[in-house]
């Protein structure tokens, strides 16, 4: 249950009259369930986006969510995947192998982001992207853009090696692989579990 609150003001002398008062408080009570479908609403576009993306998340919100729906689009496709990740993470206590994956996953998520891309979804130690071609005569620039990402990414792990939560281990070793090509962005997955790739 959420509570809100409303104001109403006047500058009349006197302040509102009794029937006014009754008619904001109905005024009042029915803005509290617009407010809260409102609410609702962007708790649930804000969650989405977190487990989604931006692009994604829009898509299911309107309904998109038919298994084997989708649609073709060109994109530069980016997996990147963590060297030594198996015996790092046998190695090290489990809540410190999450801070330094989610330190490479921020060092990463920074570069595709700023460079027009989004994350599909991080699969264990990986990351999938997509960098979006909208247009034909844009290839050559999404596919500049998307290695700019890659190389900038590399720079950031680079000095991530370097931070006080790496201290006594090995570099991590981050390898990025880009394709461009025609893929299929949509539903696939089981009767009861959907996944938006």
């Amino acid at each position: 249950v959420h509570d809100y609150m409303v104001t109403f003001v006047t500058d009349r002398p006197g302040g509102f009259l009794r029937p006014e008062i009754g008619a904001l408080q109905r005024l009042a009570q029915r803005l509290a369930i617009v407010l809260d479908r409102q609410s609702q609403q962007w708790i649930t576009q804000n969650l989405l986006s977190a487990y989604l993306g931006a692009t994604t998340a829009p898509k299911v919100l309107a309904g998109q969510i038919r298994r084997g729906a989708g649609t073709e689009m060109t994109a530069v496709l980016w997996s990147s995947d963590l060297r030594g990740f198996t015996e790092r993470s046998d190695r090290l206590p489990s809540g410190r192998m999450i801070a330094i994956l989610d330190a490479l996953f921020d060092a990463q998520a920074q570069a595709i982001g700023e460079h027009g891309g989004e994350i599909l979804k991080f699969i264990g130690d990986g990351i999938l992207a997509v960098f979006p071609v909208e247009a034909a005569d844009t290839t050559s620039a999404v596919a500049q853009a998307a290695l700019a990402a890659a190389h900038e990414a590399l720079r950031a792990v680079e000095r991530l090696n370097r931070e006080p939560l790496l201290a006594g281990e090995p570099p991590l070793e981050v390898v990025v692989a880009l394709h461009i090509g025609t893929v299929n962005y949509g539903n696939i997955g089981a009767a009861d579990r959907l996944d938006f790739t």
